[in-house]
């Protein structure tokens, strides 16, 4: 609408659009969207990028969830099972003065590995596809039943896979007791930016103009020199040890996996619903 009397109307409709130009001030104020260049196409674009927004954070939020369900299981398993509380270590540590070296990995993987995965997720424009999607149903949640499919599959691969890694690396593997922290939180990036990955996917065809996302890619590609550079230069700093190409090909190759497994989880069916 743009009239005055179009005013209630705008202001019970589900979502109100109003033009910029010839729109009144009364319209607008009771409008949800204001199309500045008077355009009615531009209502095609509004739906695309509404639609793709809402899309974009559910695939964060399922990111989000996979990792921080990871870590949380990983932290409350490995600080259970240690002999004395690590909370004592720290405490003591920050009361002399010195601060764990291991704060900064605690840092890196879940404050701005987070904020970089944000980033690669949602920079793009949201697909043409979206459009064809029925609306969305208000009454739906948020994180549906299909999500949580996918947010507890992707997370109990790295559980099993570092819990194992925790306490039998050093007896069955032979790793060194730096070596053996210092995969483990190797494993821990770079299996996020297979979940990454995994997330894009949902969008649709993943390899489709694969070229021409360059932002997603300098995103990926940063993620991947800064954790080549703490664990390789910022031993000191991070507290890790420098690994052998085995060692890296293993890591590397653990994240791999990632990708199979997340393609697996979104073919089972889900008992509960069936859309996303």
């Amino acid at each position: 609408g743009h009239s005055i009397g179009d005013a209630i109307v705008l202001s019970e409709a589900n979502a109100g659009l109003s033009l910029g130009i010839q729109g009144t001030s009364q319209a607008k104020e009771n409008s949800d969207i204001i199309i500045l260049d008077d355009n009615f196409v531009s209502v095609a674009r509004v739906l695309r990028w509404g639609r793709g927004m809402y899309h974009k954070i559910q695939m964060y939020a399922q990111f989000q969830l996979s990792v921080s369900i990871a870590c949380l299981v990983i932290d409350f398993v490995t600080a259970v099972s240690a002999k004395e509380p690590p909370t004592i270590n720290i405490v003591a540590a920050i009361s002399s003065g010195k601060v764990p070296y291991a704060t900064f990995q605690v840092l890196w993987v879940k404050l701005i590995v987070g904020a970089l995965a944000a980033l690669a997720i949602t920079i793009e424009e949201p697909p043409e596809e979206l459009r064809q999607l029925p609306p969305v149903n208000q009454k739906r949640p948020f994180i549906t039943s299909i999500m949580w499919k996918n947010i507890v599959g992707q997370a109990v691969y790295p559980i099993i896979v570092l819990l194992t890694i925790q306490f039998k690396g050093q007896s069955t593997f032979n790793l060194d007791a730096k070596i053996k922290d210092t995969m483990i939180f190797n494993i821990l990036v770079l299996w996020q930016l297979f979940v990454i990955f995994n997330t894009k996917r949902v969008e649709g065809n993943f390899f489709k103009g694969i070229r021409k996302r360059k932002m997603f890619w300098g995103v990926i590609l940063a993620i991947i020199l800064l954790q080549v550079l703490i664990v390789e230069l910022l031993k000191e700093l991070a507290d890790t040890k420098q690994l052998s190409w085995k060692q890296w090909i293993i890591c590397i190759g653990i994240a791999v996996l990632a990708w199979p497994i997340g393609w697996l989880v979104e073919r089972i069916k889900c008992p509960f619903s069936s859309n996303l």
